[in-house]
């Protein structure tokens, strides 16, 4: 911008606000919510519970999906494309959305930073195998406590990217926290009599949860997903059971479950089914639901009482 000595002093005050107009209009308050997209379902529950109806969240894997290798669509690089804010779980679960974050210009944050010093090793994501001594088991939402930790990288982003609705974020927040601590004194109470009940699980989805509550794990059938274990990883398994005198078994909802089933049989022990909730129906209230499921699963196949 030119003046010269004649430009009168009114006018010069007139343009010099005309070229701060742009700059105030970047400082008001979003004209639009706030676009949020989740990957996988423990990232939707945790982004929609802080959102509320104060931003919209919208999730990539569909209801009951498998987050193995998903296939992103044109409708979902359509919905990374308007995003204000993409949250991820990390730790190789949702891989499959890093070439299409190449392209967008949305904020992106895992719900697994930060819990590196909590974190187990191993998983059963393919994404993993061929490191899998290295790798990090991503199932750390079955804990509730990791969960509340997890929730607080969103509310950080929310905040941080619409500051208008600060207060509302931080309501809900503390109203999800509130659902997950009561989450984890129920699983406290009633799991505190089955401690020492051994079991075996499909996969090793469950490690979070039976250390948070002091759970005896015996071993896992399958260490990578579709992948059974071979002749004399299947023996050392049997013979633990054994030893351990393992009465159950426990598949995934939703998964591929005939070697549990086989070797149920084979033993004559029961089987049944925990939900590792990677994927669910996307409402507000699936994740507590889902752990409650899981809950009155346990305490009656392990021989517990639930109160």
């Amino acid at each position: 911008m030119h003046f010269t000595q004649r430009t009168p002093f009114r006018t010069w005050v007139c343009l010099l606000l005309l070229a701060f107009i742009p700059r105030l209009a970047q400082a008001e308050p979003k004209s639009s919510p706030l676009r949020v997209v989740s990957t996988v379902f423990p990232a939707y529950a945790a982004a929609k519970a802080i959102a509320g109806s104060a931003a919209e969240v919208d999730n990539l894997l569909p209801n009951y999906a498998s987050a193995h290798g998903y296939q992103l669509s044109p409708g979902d690089l359509r919905k990374l494309s308007s995003a204000d804010l993409i949250v991820m779980n990390g730790l190789g679960l949702d891989d499959w959305i890093q070439k299409a974050l190449k392209t967008t210009k949305a904020r992106v944050i895992r719900l697994s930073d930060g819990l590196e010093a909590r974190l187990l090793k191993g998983g059963h994501h393919e994404e993993q195998d061929h490191h899998h001594d290295q790798a990090f088991n991503p199932h750390f939402w079955l804990d509730p406590k990791l969960m509340i930790l997890a929730s607080s990288n969103i509310l950080q982003a929310m905040v941080q990217l619409d500051p208008a609705q600060q207060s509302v974020y931080q309501a809900n927040e503390e109203s999800w926290k509130l659902t997950l601590e009561s989450i984890d004194r129920e699983f406290s109470t009633a799991l505190i009599a089955v401690r020492k009940a051994p079991f075996v699980t499909m996969h090793d989805a469950f490690g979070y949860l039976a250390k948070a509550y002091d759970l005896k794990v015996v071993g896992v059938v399958e260490t990578v997903a579709d992948v059974s274990p071979g002749p004399q990883t299947l023996s050392r398994l049997l013979e633990s059971m054994r030893q351990e005198k393992v009465t159950v078994i426990f598949g995934e909802k939703g998964g591929a479950n005939r070697m549990a089933e086989r070797i149920a049989r084979d033993l004559n022990i029961r089987t049944a089914q925990l939900d590792p909730l990677e994927s669910g129906q996307l409402t507000p209230t699936a994740y507590a639901e889902g752990m409650k499921r899981n809950l009155d699963v346990l305490v009656r196949e392990l021989g517990g009482e639930k109160k």
